[in-house]
């Protein structure tokens, strides 16, 4: 699943995007943390689908975790995107 992202503001690390018929917003950090998804760099991501039902919350912890194949895949695909993504600060 092709994944695309963009920030939504520049001066903070909130970013949004899409993944196939998803779209979805996250908050993303330079380093993982504590209240990451798996002690990562994701703090908050938020994923619905195209029919604008949420499929995903997690707030610094889960408040809705995907539950189909299809979101799980969304979900996976667009983790591991905003993981490897660039940081804010790198050079």
């Amino acid at each position: 699943m092709k994944v695309r992202i963009k920030p939504i503001y520049r001066a903070d690390n909130w970013v949004k995007g899409t993944c196939s018929d998803y779209s979805f917003e996250a908050k993303i950090y330079d380093t993982g943390s504590y209240y990451g998804i798996n002690n990562g760099r994701v703090s908050k991501l938020y994923i619905k689908n195209q029919l604008g039902i949420c499929v995903t919350n997690y707030d610094r912890g889960w408040d809705i975790r995907p539950e189909n194949a299809k979101d799980i895949v969304a979900f996976e695909a667009v983790l591991k995107s905003l993981e490897s993504s660039r940081k804010k600060f790198e050079e």
